[in-house]
């Protein structure tokens, strides 16, 4: 189906938020490299059951989803088609993975990063309009200087690496500008909590793209110039936030912007401020879950 067809009125209105467990415990690869993997491991228990009974307030089911089978599939089926890119990468995929498995039972979806904490009662099904496009929300993580140099020159002041929120948003311009599409947002998406309809997931085709997707990146990794400094050029990577971005806007599909409220992102640029009282879900990037919880740790 086209992107925006309607969905099978037959079927019952099922709602589910789910989220991802990596035990770091038992993780490999790049992954046991991963700085904040205590904090996660320690305070994964509490933030999944917020999620669990922010989901009961919703009226939703509630799904937390490990290693096993299915995140099994997923890596042999990117190793297969020779666009692994290590455990980090992978589970960043999965989300997509799952939500193309769940859609299967479910009808409107609501992911959550581990990171992520709802501390509203408000209904995020009721608040937004699945129907009328992808729920997400894009910001640009740099110095204002930096997002105009970026933006208008393709220039940054520093060396980036490959998972900065600035190299993810270069890659999701080349591929658009590329493809000759207009990106829906002129920022990069935030993958960390995600609203879709059934439908709008079997349009999207995630998984599937990929491997056509993964030789566009090749191609704008080794152009010989692009727009962007050769720095960020060469860090362009298979980063799930770019390649959602593009393929948003590319197949057309309806996009809703997440107001800031419902995914306010708390990093190392605000981290020493206060959570904003306006706020109804914080995005704990800066992994400063003592001080977000209150907790103090005793040595």
């Amino acid at each position: 189906m086209r992107a925006g067809s309607t969905v099978n009125t037959m079927k019952k209105n099922r709602k589910l938020i789910f989220s991802i467990f990596v035990d770091f415990n038992k993780a490999g690869g790049d992954l046991q490299e991963y700085e904040p993997r205590h904090r996660l491991n320690v305070n994964n228990t509490l933030i999944s059951y917020l999620h669990d009974q922010y989901a009961k307030k919703c009226g939703a089911d509630y799904k937390l989803v490990g290693y096993g089978k299915m995140f099994n599939e997923l890596r042999d089926y990117l190793k297969k088609k020779k666009i692994y890119e290590g455990e980090y990468q992978s589970i960043q995929h999965f989300k997509f993975y799952l939500l193309e498995k769940f859609a299967e039972e479910y009808d409107e979806i609501v992911y959550f990063d581990s990171d992520v904490v709802p501390i509203t009662s408000e209904n995020i099904f009721k608040e937004f309009d699945f129907s009328k496009g992808v729920l997400m929300h894009g910001f640009h993580d740099d110095t204002p200087t930096n997002s105009i140099n970026l933006s208008l020159e393709g220039q940054l002041s520093y060396t980036p690496m490959p998972r900065s929120v600035s190299v993810k948003y270069a890659l999701m311009r080349v591929l658009c500008e590329n493809k000759k599409v207009k990106p829906v947002i002129d920022r990069v998406l935030n993958t960390g909590i995600m609203g879709f309809t059934s439908q709008y997931i079997q349009d999207l085709n995630y998984i599937k793209s990929l491997p056509k997707t993964a030789k566009e990146i090749n191609k704008a990794r080794t152009k010989k110039s692009t727009f962007f400094q050769k720095e960020i050029q060469e860090m362009f990577n298979m980063n799930n936030e770019s390649i959602v971005t593009y393929l948003i806007s590319a197949s057309g599909i309806p996009f809703q912007s997440m107001d800031p409220d419902w995914h306010w992102v708390w990093n190392h640029r605000n981290s020493d401020e206060e959570i904003c009282t306006h706020a109804k879900i914080v995005h704990i990037i800066n992994k400063r879950f003592e001080k977000f919880f209150g907790i103090e740790r005793v040595s």
